[in-house]
């Protein structure tokens, strides 16, 4: 499986990486503005709301390992609004206190790809997630990483780098992939179907899937989590 990295992301993206056998970090995309890259949602009392990293004006223009922080205070204001947004959850004070030395030491790193990678795995570790992560830079020649290559192209490479049979992707992948590409290497595409995600007891009324994990994990605990996440219940559908 290949995914850019994002700001603490929602259940599907970690049900994906748990239903892998390696999640490769596609990083060497462009940066996009106004994405999950940089941002993500937890629910308050006047219902979601966002929370983004700021991000240098000439990012947007550049790749998502370039990607600057502009002003490094956000830490600080970010875990103050998702202890006060989880709080009244089970787990709230557990989630909370295993994220406060992740986001201390966010307040000297520029790089928001790094700031993710460290919540990626840290989410990991609490939903006892084994899946190898590895960045495509350890994966792919610096030309298959170029902007201009093809994407299916740099997926399928990096596929065959791993000598990997199966390539496992969200709904989303769609809009883009050339599956003749896939086919023509003997590599099947298996698209995750999320519409088995659990649905959990959330702190207000009414259910918002998409809001970031931290939202789940204060409401089960780590060990339902884990249980979920290592149980192989995110079903997929073959495409190619």
């Amino acid at each position: 499986m290949i995914l850019q990295s994002n700001y603490i992301p929602w259940l599907g993206y970690f049900a994906l990486i748990a239903s892998a056998d390696v999640l490769v970090v596609l990083d060497s995309a462009k940066y996009t503005k106004n994405d999950w890259r940089n941002r993500n949602k937890l629910r308050g009392a006047n219902g979601s709301f966002w929370l983004t990293i700021p991000i240098e004006h000439e990012s947007t223009r550049k790749r998502i390992y370039d990607a600057t922080v502009s002003d490094t205070r956000w830490a600080h204001k970010h875990f103050f609004s998702i202890r006060e947004a989880l709080s009244g959850l089970r787990f709230s004070a557990q989630i909370a206190e295993r994220l406060a030395a992740d986001y201390l030491s966010f307040s000297d790193e520029r790089l928001l790809h790094k700031i993710n990678l460290k919540l990626i795995r840290t989410i990991c570790h609490l939903g006892a997630i084994s899946t190898p992560v590895v960045l495509d830079t350890e994966v792919a020649t610096a030309e298959l990483l170029s902007p201009g290559t093809d994407p299916t192209l740099r997926l399928v490479n990096i596929c065959k780098k791993l000598k990997a049979t199966t390539y496992l992707t969200g709904s989303k992948a769609m809009q883009y992939l050339d599956l003749d590409q896939f086919r023509n290497s003997s590599i099947v595409v298996e698209v995750a179907d999320y519409s088995q995600l659990p649905v959990y007891h959330q702190k207000y009324m009414g259910f918002e899937p998409s809001v970031s994990v931290l939202d789940y994990l204060a409401a089960v605990g780590s060990d339902q989590a884990s249980e979920y996440l290592n149980s192989g219940a995110l079903p997929s559908i073959v495409i190619a």
